[in-house]
């Protein structure tokens, strides 16, 4: 009885997962809007996720050679900055993971546009819990 008990346990925690998106400022992106992903960390392809999910959206992503702190300022640009940061495991089937931020960021003051985040353990792999971020996070901000 004991270990049905641990076991309902491990499901139920298991799905105890929570996604929020804020959106800071209200602003219309148009399809000449450039998203760019600096490089970083990203040892199981987090930014290949973003990427395609962005640009399935019609939007033009370019993954940067440079990293965050390395990005000049650039004057009237429509260019939005991704920062993102995780942390990941194994469970035995795929990679999933148990915290993920990001942020859309103007590249030309850096003022957080719009945030979103997850944290939790979830059944989903990292592309399904990033897929769904990302989702969250056009529908409240009202991203095509």
């Amino acid at each position: 009885m004991k270990k049905y008990l641990v076991i309902f346990i491990c499901l139920f925690l298991y799905g105890c997962a929570s996604v929020s998106a804020h959106i800071s400022i209200n602003r219309n992106f148009d399809k000449d809007t450039t998203f760019l992903i600096p490089k970083s960390n990203d040892p199981i392809g987090v930014a290949k996720v973003i990427s395609k999910e962005i640009s399935r959206r019609g939007y033009s992503v370019q993954v940067l050679e440079e990293s965050m702190l390395e990005i000049k300022n650039t004057t009237q640009s429509k260019d939005i900055l991704i920062d993102y940061s995780y942390t990941s495991t194994y469970d035995a089937f795929h990679y999933t993971l148990t915290k993920f931020d990001m942020k859309l960021l103007d590249r030309n003051n850096y003022e957080v546009i719009a945030a979103v985040n997850f944290s939790g353990a979830s059944p989903k792999s990292y592309a399904g819990i990033v897929q769904g971020a990302l989702k969250q996070l056009f529908n409240k901000a009202k991203i095509k």
